[in-house]
């Protein structure tokens, strides 16, 4: 069986700005229900996460999902 997962990336500073993303660590919120929002970990852009975001739209690797 098979399952859409739909990744939603929100910066927290310049959030208006769809041209401002920096590739470098950043400050992200992650949407609860309800539509509330909270702080999330910083996510450190670099290739690492561009690797795991690539085996994860291609292989759906379940370990990669959780992280």
């Amino acid at each position: 069986m098979t399952r859409d997962i739909v990744l939603e990336f929100a910066r927290s500073v310049d959030t208006g700005d769809p041209h401002a993303f920096r590739f470098e660590p950043q400050q992200y919120v992650l949407r609860l229900p309800g539509g509330r929002y909270v702080n999330t970990e910083v996510l450190e852009w670099g290739p690492g996460l561009l690797k795991d975001l690539a085996a994860v739209r291609m292989r759906r690797d379940p370990v990669l999902l959780q992280r």
